[in-house]
């Protein structure tokens, strides 16, 4: 069991980024382009570029702030997208 002091850290470590999940329901998705995805570490074009996502890639979206989704790979990679870039994947 962790300590009093150490708790508190390694629950602000583990939290979920972002707002609240009951914005959007968790769903799969896919990228919509026939072009890569510039997939950023914030919810705006002004955050950084973390890495490309490519055409067609599957996506899980995990929260939405606006117009942007918070998307996690299969490889486990995270970060921001535009809504216009996804389309539900109907199974």
């Amino acid at each position: 069991m962790l300590d009093d002091e150490i708790q508190p850290i390694v629950q602000l470590m583990n939290a979920a980024p972002g707002p609240p999940a009951h914005e959007i329901p968790v769903s799969q998705a896919r990228a919509a382009h026939d072009r890569e995805t510039e997939v950023m570490s914030g919810p705006g074009e002004q955050y950084f570029n973390l890495f490309d996502l490519h055409a067609a890639a599957e996506v899980r979206v995990v929260e939405q702030r606006g117009n942007w989704l918070w998307v996690e790979l299969p490889d486990v990679r995270q970060g921001w997208i535009p809504i216009t870039a996804v389309e539900k994947v109907t199974k």
